[in-house]
Protein backbone atom coordinates (compact mmCIF):
# COMPACT_ATOMS: atom_id res chain seq x y z
CA UNK A 1 0.00 0.00 0.00
CA UNK A 2 2.79 2.78 0.61
CA UNK A 3 4.71 1.56 -2.25
CA UNK A 4 1.67 2.11 -4.29
CA UNK A 5 1.34 5.37 -2.92
CA UNK A 6 4.73 6.70 -3.49
CA UNK A 7 4.89 5.01 -7.06
CA UNK A 8 1.63 7.46 -7.85
CA UNK A 9 2.99 10.70 -6.41
CA UNK A 10 6.59 10.03 -7.73
CA UNK A 11 4.61 9.29 -10.99
CA UNK A 12 2.23 12.28 -11.43
CA UNK A 13 4.79 14.56 -9.96
CA UNK A 14 7.33 13.08 -12.95
CA UNK A 15 4.33 13.63 -15.51
CA UNK A 16 3.38 17.17 -14.37
CA UNK A 17 7.64 18.38 -14.67
CA UNK A 18 7.46 16.83 -18.80
CA UNK A 19 4.47 18.48 -19.82
CA UNK A 20 5.89 21.71 -18.34
CA UNK A 21 9.07 20.69 -20.31
CA UNK A 22 6.96 20.04 -23.50
CA UNK A 23 4.65 23.28 -23.17
CA UNK A 24 7.58 25.34 -23.04
CA UNK A 25 8.59 27.24 -26.25
CA UNK A 26 10.17 25.02 -28.98
CA UNK A 27 13.78 26.26 -30.03
CA UNK A 28 13.43 27.53 -33.81
CA UNK A 29 13.75 24.44 -35.99
CA UNK A 30 13.27 23.94 -40.07
CA UNK A 31 11.57 27.00 -41.74
CA UNK A 32 9.19 24.82 -43.38
CA UNK A 33 8.06 23.01 -40.60
CA UNK A 34 8.31 25.60 -38.21
CA UNK A 35 5.76 27.62 -40.20
CA UNK A 36 3.02 24.59 -40.92
CA UNK A 37 3.25 23.99 -37.42
CA UNK A 38 2.07 27.37 -36.17
CA UNK A 39 -0.19 28.50 -39.02
CA UNK A 40 -1.76 25.28 -37.81
CA UNK A 41 -2.20 26.38 -34.18
CA UNK A 42 -3.14 29.63 -34.98
CA UNK A 43 -5.55 29.65 -38.08
CA UNK A 44 -9.11 30.32 -36.75
CA UNK A 45 -9.01 29.10 -33.25
CA UNK A 46 -11.52 27.20 -33.06
CA UNK A 47 -10.32 24.82 -30.48
CA UNK A 48 -12.83 23.87 -27.41
CA UNK A 49 -10.37 25.68 -25.14
CA UNK A 50 -10.78 28.99 -26.86
CA UNK A 51 -13.80 28.50 -27.81
CA UNK A 52 -14.65 28.07 -24.21
CA UNK A 53 -12.69 31.01 -22.95
CA UNK A 54 -14.43 33.82 -25.56
CA UNK A 55 -17.53 32.35 -23.55
CA UNK A 56 -16.61 32.27 -19.67
CA UNK A 57 -14.55 35.34 -18.33
CA UNK A 58 -12.12 33.42 -15.58
CA UNK A 59 -11.53 31.21 -18.60
CA UNK A 60 -10.93 34.11 -20.68
CA UNK A 61 -8.31 36.23 -18.44
CA UNK A 62 -6.46 32.76 -17.46
CA UNK A 63 -6.10 32.11 -21.46
CA UNK A 64 -4.66 35.85 -22.15
CA UNK A 65 -2.21 35.30 -18.93
CA UNK A 66 -1.04 32.31 -20.64
CA UNK A 67 -0.55 33.94 -24.17
CA UNK A 68 1.13 36.72 -22.42
CA UNK A 69 3.78 34.06 -20.72
CA UNK A 70 4.64 32.92 -24.73
CA UNK A 71 2.26 29.75 -24.68
CA UNK A 72 0.97 30.40 -28.36
CA UNK A 73 -2.28 28.51 -29.55
CA UNK A 74 -4.71 25.58 -27.39
CA UNK A 75 -2.32 22.42 -27.40
CA UNK A 76 0.32 24.72 -25.30
CA UNK A 77 -2.28 26.23 -22.71
CA UNK A 78 -3.79 22.81 -22.53
CA UNK A 79 -0.47 20.95 -22.07
CA UNK A 80 0.07 23.76 -18.98
CA UNK A 81 -3.17 23.36 -17.37
CA UNK A 82 -2.98 19.69 -17.87
CA UNK A 83 0.15 19.96 -15.91
CA UNK A 84 -0.80 21.76 -13.44
CA UNK A 85 -3.66 19.27 -12.44
CA UNK A 86 -0.99 16.56 -12.83
CA UNK A 87 1.08 18.83 -10.12
CA UNK A 88 -1.88 19.15 -8.02
CA UNK A 89 -2.96 15.57 -7.76
CA UNK A 90 0.68 14.33 -7.02
CA UNK A 91 0.79 16.79 -4.05
CA UNK A 92 -2.63 15.83 -2.62
CA UNK A 93 -1.36 12.04 -2.89
CA UNK A 94 2.17 13.07 -1.32
CA UNK A 95 0.29 15.36 1.43
CA UNK A 96 -2.22 12.22 2.11
CA UNK A 97 0.46 9.45 2.35
CA UNK A 98 2.82 12.08 4.98
CA UNK A 99 -0.63 11.97 7.10
CA UNK A 100 -1.30 8.78 6.45
CA UNK A 101 2.51 7.89 7.97
CA UNK A 102 1.90 10.08 10.64
CA UNK A 103 -1.05 8.01 11.90
CA UNK A 104 -3.82 11.21 11.29
CA UNK A 105 -7.53 10.54 11.12
CA UNK A 106 -9.38 10.69 8.27
CA UNK A 107 -10.11 13.68 8.16
CA UNK A 108 -6.91 15.29 8.50
CA UNK A 109 -5.58 12.99 5.51
CA UNK A 110 -7.90 14.73 3.41
CA UNK A 111 -7.55 18.23 4.79
CA UNK A 112 -3.46 17.99 4.59
CA UNK A 113 -3.96 16.33 1.10
CA UNK A 114 -5.77 19.44 -0.01
CA UNK A 115 -3.53 21.59 1.89
CA UNK A 116 -1.07 20.17 -0.50
CA UNK A 117 -2.80 20.21 -3.65
CA UNK A 118 -3.17 23.86 -3.23
CA UNK A 119 -0.15 25.03 -2.48
CA UNK A 120 1.02 23.37 -5.65
CA UNK A 121 -1.32 25.22 -7.56
CA UNK A 122 -0.49 28.43 -5.47
CA UNK A 123 2.97 27.70 -6.60
CA UNK A 124 2.18 27.29 -10.38
CA UNK A 125 0.52 30.33 -10.30
CA UNK A 126 3.04 32.41 -8.92
CA UNK A 127 5.41 30.95 -11.46
CA UNK A 128 3.39 31.60 -14.24
CA UNK A 129 3.25 35.45 -13.07
CA UNK A 130 6.63 35.31 -12.82
CA UNK A 131 7.41 34.37 -16.33
CA UNK A 132 4.66 37.07 -17.55
CA UNK A 133 6.21 40.07 -15.83
CA UNK A 134 9.79 38.58 -17.11
CA UNK A 135 8.38 38.53 -20.77
CA UNK A 136 6.88 41.71 -20.28
CA UNK A 137 9.95 43.46 -19.18
CA UNK A 138 11.80 41.58 -22.39
CA UNK A 139 9.33 42.66 -24.58
CA UNK A 140 9.52 46.32 -23.04
CA UNK A 141 13.70 46.18 -24.03
CA UNK A 142 12.84 44.57 -27.68
CA UNK A 143 10.62 47.36 -28.71
CA UNK A 144 12.82 49.91 -29.37
CA UNK A 145 15.22 47.85 -31.02
CA UNK A 146 12.46 46.64 -33.35
CA UNK A 147 11.29 50.17 -34.25
CA UNK A 148 14.64 51.12 -35.37
CA UNK A 149 14.77 48.03 -37.56
CA UNK A 150 11.10 48.98 -38.89
CA UNK A 151 12.38 52.52 -39.91
CA UNK A 152 14.65 51.42 -41.67
CA UNK A 153 12.97 48.47 -43.55
CA UNK A 154 10.15 50.90 -44.21
CA UNK A 155 12.29 53.29 -46.09
CA UNK A 156 13.25 50.62 -48.89
CA UNK A 157 9.58 50.51 -49.41
CA UNK A 158 8.72 46.90 -48.52
CA UNK A 159 4.87 46.53 -48.28
CA UNK A 160 3.25 45.18 -44.49
CA UNK A 161 3.95 41.28 -45.35
CA UNK A 162 7.39 41.91 -46.55
CA UNK A 163 8.16 43.46 -43.37
CA UNK A 164 7.39 41.38 -40.93
CA UNK A 165 9.41 38.36 -43.07
CA UNK A 166 11.97 40.56 -43.14
CA UNK A 167 11.83 41.52 -39.06
CA UNK A 168 11.24 37.42 -38.05
CA UNK A 169 14.48 36.46 -40.13
CA UNK A 170 16.54 39.10 -38.73
CA UNK A 171 15.44 39.60 -35.23
CA UNK A 172 15.38 35.97 -34.47
CA UNK A 173 18.01 35.68 -32.22
CA UNK A 174 17.95 39.08 -30.84
CA UNK A 175 14.98 39.69 -29.56
CA UNK A 176 12.99 36.38 -29.69
CA UNK A 177 9.72 37.23 -27.69
CA UNK A 178 8.72 40.02 -30.35
CA UNK A 179 9.62 37.86 -32.81
CA UNK A 180 7.20 35.45 -31.82
CA UNK A 181 4.62 37.94 -31.92
CA UNK A 182 5.64 38.99 -35.09
CA UNK A 183 5.65 35.01 -36.01
CA UNK A 184 1.39 34.84 -35.02
CA UNK A 185 0.41 38.15 -37.09
CA UNK A 186 2.71 37.15 -40.21
CA UNK A 187 1.08 33.49 -39.93
CA UNK A 188 -2.16 34.72 -39.39
CA UNK A 189 -2.18 37.06 -42.15
CA UNK A 190 -0.30 34.15 -44.85
CA UNK A 191 -3.57 32.32 -44.28
CA UNK A 192 -6.24 34.98 -45.33
CA UNK A 193 -6.88 36.54 -42.76
CA UNK A 194 -7.83 40.34 -42.67
CA UNK A 195 -4.86 41.85 -41.77
CA UNK A 196 -6.50 45.20 -39.36
CA UNK A 197 -8.25 42.51 -38.10
CA UNK A 198 -5.04 40.39 -37.28
CA UNK A 199 -2.96 43.34 -35.95
CA UNK A 200 -5.72 44.63 -33.72
CA UNK A 201 -6.52 40.85 -32.01
CA UNK A 202 -2.54 41.32 -31.44
CA UNK A 203 -2.25 44.27 -29.66
CA UNK A 204 -5.31 43.50 -27.13
CA UNK A 205 -3.35 40.51 -26.01
CA UNK A 206 -0.33 42.30 -25.37
CA UNK A 207 0.78 43.80 -21.34
CA UNK A 208 3.70 45.35 -23.08
CA UNK A 209 2.31 48.90 -23.31
CA UNK A 210 4.96 49.55 -26.58
CA UNK A 211 4.45 46.38 -28.33
CA UNK A 212 0.34 47.09 -28.24
CA UNK A 213 1.24 50.66 -30.34
CA UNK A 214 3.19 48.91 -32.07
CA UNK A 215 0.28 46.76 -33.53
CA UNK A 216 -2.23 49.44 -33.28
CA UNK A 217 -0.16 51.60 -35.53
CA UNK A 218 -0.18 48.78 -37.93
CA UNK A 219 -3.72 48.02 -38.01
CA UNK A 220 -4.26 52.07 -38.81
CA UNK A 221 -1.60 52.11 -41.30
CA UNK A 222 -3.25 49.02 -43.03
CA UNK A 223 -6.70 50.12 -42.30
CA UNK A 224 -6.15 53.59 -43.73
CA UNK A 225 -3.21 52.92 -45.70
CA UNK A 226 -1.27 56.39 -44.53
CA UNK A 227 2.42 56.90 -44.24
CA UNK A 228 4.09 55.12 -41.79
CA UNK A 229 7.40 57.37 -41.43
CA UNK A 230 6.10 59.59 -39.05
CA UNK A 231 4.16 57.51 -37.07
CA UNK A 232 6.83 55.45 -36.29
CA UNK A 233 9.56 58.48 -34.96
CA UNK A 234 6.80 59.68 -32.95
CA UNK A 235 5.91 56.27 -31.36
CA UNK A 236 9.59 55.91 -30.99
CA UNK A 237 9.90 59.11 -29.21
CA UNK A 238 6.91 58.50 -27.28
CA UNK A 239 8.59 55.10 -26.02
CA UNK A 240 12.03 56.36 -24.90
CA UNK A 241 10.83 59.23 -23.04
CA UNK A 242 8.36 56.65 -20.81
CA UNK A 243 11.45 54.98 -20.33
CA UNK A 244 13.30 57.61 -19.06
CA UNK A 245 10.22 58.53 -17.06
CA UNK A 246 10.36 55.14 -15.64
CA UNK A 247 14.40 55.49 -14.92
CA UNK A 248 13.73 58.63 -13.31
CA UNK A 249 11.05 57.18 -10.97
CA UNK A 250 13.51 53.95 -10.20
CA UNK A 251 16.19 56.07 -9.49
CA UNK A 252 13.81 58.03 -7.15
CA UNK A 253 12.72 55.14 -5.54
CA UNK A 254 16.64 53.74 -5.26
CA UNK A 255 17.31 56.83 -3.86
CA UNK A 256 14.75 56.67 -1.42
CA UNK A 257 15.52 52.98 -0.31
CA UNK A 258 19.03 53.91 0.36
CA UNK A 259 18.17 56.76 2.90
CA UNK A 260 16.09 54.22 4.66
CA UNK A 261 19.31 51.48 4.45
CA UNK A 262 21.68 54.41 6.04
CA UNK A 263 19.40 55.48 8.78
CA UNK A 264 19.22 51.82 9.51
CA UNK A 265 22.65 51.15 9.26
CA UNK A 266 25.03 53.38 9.10
CA UNK A 267 23.80 55.94 11.82
CA UNK A 268 23.69 53.47 14.10
CA UNK A 269 26.91 52.63 13.77
CA UNK A 270 28.64 56.17 13.35
CA UNK A 271 26.74 57.44 16.61
CA UNK A 272 28.36 54.52 18.21
CA UNK A 273 32.35 55.17 16.78
CA UNK A 274 31.36 59.18 17.67
CA UNK A 275 29.44 58.94 20.89
CA UNK A 276 31.03 56.18 22.01
CA UNK A 277 34.11 56.83 23.80
CA UNK A 278 32.28 60.26 25.29
CA UNK A 279 29.64 57.93 26.82
CA UNK A 280 32.88 55.30 28.58
CA UNK A 281 34.47 58.88 29.54
CA UNK A 282 31.08 60.22 30.87
CA UNK A 283 30.51 56.54 32.62
CA UNK A 284 34.17 56.60 34.64
CA UNK A 285 33.34 60.21 35.50
CA UNK A 286 30.33 59.33 37.23
CA UNK A 287 31.89 56.00 38.85
CA UNK A 288 34.61 58.35 40.13
CA UNK A 289 32.54 61.19 41.62
CA UNK A 290 30.66 58.30 43.48
CA UNK A 291 33.25 56.76 44.99
CA UNK A 292 34.93 57.25 48.48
Amino acid sequence: MWNLWWSGAVMALALAASLLLISARRPLGAEGERRHDESRLLREGRGLWRSRSRQQGMAARLSLRLRQCGHVGAKAQLAVLLAWGVLAVGAVMLGGLLALAGGRPPLAVVAMGAAWGGFALGLGWLAMERKRRRRIRRLDEDIELVLQVTRMLWDTGMTLESLLNRLIQQLGATTPDMVLELRVVANRIDSGQDRERVLEEAAAVQASEGVEQFFLLFAQIARTGGRARDSLATLVDRLGAQRRTRLQQKVSQLSGTMSLVMMLCLFPALLIVMAGPALVNLGGLMGSLGGP
